[in-house]
C-alpha cells in the first residue's frame, strides 16, 4: 500500500512541475525565441528580384566594409566615454 501512495506522490508531483513549467516553456518559445529565429531568417535573406529572396551575407559584408559604419561607431564609442557632466 505504501509503494502506490509514494508512486502516486512522484507522479502528482511530476505533473505538477510540468503543469507549472508549461507556461514559462510556452512563453520562452513563442515570445522570445521564435521571433529571434525569424530576424535571423530575415537577416541572411537578399532580394534578387521582386519577391525573389536567397540567402547570403552581403549585408553583413557592407555593413563591415563601409567607413561610414566604423566612423559612427567611433563617435559612439567616444560619446560613451566621456563623463556625462
Amino acid at each position: 500500500m505504501k509503494m502506490t501512495a509514494k508512486k502516486h506522490s512522484r507522479t502528482s508531483l511530476k505533473l505538477g512541475l510540468l503543469l507549472l513549467l508549461c507556461p514559462i516553456l510556452l512563453w520562452l518559445v513563442l515570445l522570445v525565441i521564435l521571433p529571434q529565429l525569424t530576424m535571423l531568417n530575415i537577416s541572411l535573406q537578399e532580394r534578387v528580384a521582386p519577391r525573389v529572396y536567397e540567402y547570403g551575407f552581403s549585408h553583413f559584408i557592407a555593413f563591415f566594409t563601409e567607413p561610414l559604419y566604423w566612423n559612427t561607431f567611433y563617435a559612439r564609442l567616444l560619446c560613451q566615454s566621456l563623463p556625462p557632466y
